[in-house]
């Protein structure tokens, strides 16, 4: 029980962190919500399951995330002085 819970616990903060957009946090996203709901841990399953729906905002942030990305692998070339 403890390997499947910290599984499902791990999978639901990449899934917030990752989005459900990445296929790996969506495949285990999608395994975590079939162990909590075989667990009968309701609570735990509803979150992964409003995880692994698009965020409204998505389609916002993605645009600001790709910049902000594009200026840090610019920093990072830039020799320190």
């Amino acid at each position: 029980l403890g390997d499947v819970l910290t599984y499902g616990l791990a999978a639901l903060a990449l899934l917030r962190v990752a989005g459900p957009d990445i296929p790996e946090a969506r495949e285990y996203g999608e395994k975590a919500l079939a162990n909590f709901e075989r667990m009968g841990a309701d609570a735990l399953a509803a979150q992964v399951r409003e995880a692994l729906l698009p965020s409204p905002t998505e389609e916002r942030v993605r645009p600001v995330a790709s910049a902000t990305i594009a200026a840090l692998q610019r920093v990072a070339n830039v020799p320190s002085s």
